[in-house]
């Protein structure tokens, strides 16, 4: 096996293998949280057979009292489905955004759990990007979630379009303020028609504590956050701003077409926590503002549904086939744009290359087993559109990877010989 971890970074790993993928149970220090986080990371089973080959990266987000061990059909299906040529390979990131001292982090900076967003988004990702094969670009990151992880996702994936290229969220409540009067009547019947809440009186009201604790924490008060409902059972004006500064439902406006953040998005129509009403109403806004989507409900309620995931990792997957259609590269001083056309091909290749600057670039053709096909092959580009062709005429039948050296950046596209 080749070495792993080139960076040095305190971590440590054991490694599981199945058939269809390798599982590596990570751990390294995040800087973020000062402390020694977990992540789970599925690569798929022949990762370490072709030196080339890089990745796009799906990074999932769990759920409410659970941890980066939960969801291990999410895996199951997924490289089920790059097993079966259905999709194809992708590495699956799953973080522990677990926390003291109720149910989880929600995955945001909160001065009661710690800086979960920094966490995710600095030292997950580029822990990630450093040590394995992951293409580091947007057009290949993806985020997803169940739950309190596809709420996660949902507010990551807005909140740095710049980021992520897609989300696949599942089961959560991208318009919070439409579930408020439904979870203020449960949370009076579950402490015994009173308003002052006891965290261990039932489900209800551990998932309210929590949630307080990520979005209004105050470590003066006991417990150690400004409640929403006060003891008379009003909600409080303060704290529901604090919401809105982090709802879905309300950011999401300001996204752009230009920021191509493509949203799948699923739930249930029994969910028993009212989170379809919810979906339904972010979806409408979706469509209002011309922001792509796909919104696959399914009959049934809050649990995990494996089959509506499924068809979201084939409409991630759409989506990186786009990017792999016509892909940037960009530094401060260059910008190129390339294009392989036809794709699929029977005969020829064409790639046409649009230049800011003049730049030497080297194309490489790989098979899928990572073998060269024929020789480097060396050109200028020029200020403008530049066009060259290619005979795969010998090729065989199959799935092909172009790379292009730009100035010591390696870009890499996929054609199909058919």
């Amino acid at each position: 096996m080749k070495k792993l971890f080139t960076l040095g970074l305190v971590c440590s790993l054991t490694l599981s293998l199945s058939a269809q993928y390798m599982k590596l149970d990570a751990s390294f220090y995040s800087q973020a949280l000062d402390e020694i986080k977990k992540v789970d990371i599925y690569l798929p089973s022949d990762y370490y057979d072709y030196d080339t080959l890089t990745y796009p990266v799906i990074y999932f987000l769990h759920g409410a009292n659970g941890n980066q061990n939960d969801y291990s059909d999410v895996a199951n299906a997924l490289y089920f489905m790059i097993s079966d040529s259905l999709i194809n390979p992708f590495i699956l990131v799953k973080p522990d955004g677990s926390c003291a001292p109720y149910l989880g982090s929600y995955y945001t900076n909160s001065a009661l759990y710690g800086n979960y967003e920094d966490f995710i988004m600095q030292d997950v990702i580029g822990f990630i990007e450093s040590n394995f094969k992951a293409i580091p670009a947007k057009y290949a990151r993806y985020i997803s979630g169940h739950s309190m992880g596809g709420g996660g996702s949902f507010i990551l994936s807005i909140k740095y379009p710049e980021v992520f290229r897609a989300v696949l969220a599942s089961s959560n409540d991208p318009c919070g303020e439409l579930i408020l009067e439904p979870w203020r009547q449960w949370l009076y019947e579950e402490n015994d028609s009173s308003w002052h809440f006891n965290y261990n009186a039932g489900s209800m009201t551990k998932l309210y504590y929590t949630s307080c604790g990520a979005w209004s924490p105050n470590l003066e008060l006991d417990p150690p956050f400004n409640p929403l409902i006060d003891t008379s059972g009003n909600f409080v004006d303060t704290v529901l701003a604090r919401l809105r500064l982090h709802d879905p439902g309300h950011n999401v406006r300001e996204l752009t077409v230009e920021d191509r953040l493509a949203f799948y998005i699923t739930c249930g129509t029994n969910d028993e926590f009212e989170f379809y009403p919810s979906n339904l109403a972010f979806v409408d806004t979706l469509e209002k503002y011309n922001i792509d989507y796909q919104f696959r409900p399914y009959i049934g309620t809050h649990a995990h549904n494996i089959p509506a995931f499924m068809d979201g990792f084939s409409f991630l997957d759409s989506i990186f086939k786009q990017e792999l259609l016509l892909f940037e590269y960009e530094n401060p001083a260059v910008k190129i744009d390339v294009l392989i056309y036809p794709n699929p091909a029977q005969e020829t290749i064409n790639i046409s290359l649009n230049s800011s600057e003049p730049e030497t670039a080297v194309i490489t053709i790989y098979n899928q087993l990572g073998q060269r096909m024929g020789n480097e092959i060396p050109f200028n580009t020029t200020i403008g559109n530049k066009e060259l062709s290619f005979d795969i005429s010998s090729f065989k039948n199959g799935v092909y990877f172009l790379q292009i050296n730009v100035d010591g950046k390696m870009l890499t596209n996929k054609f199909i010989k058919q």
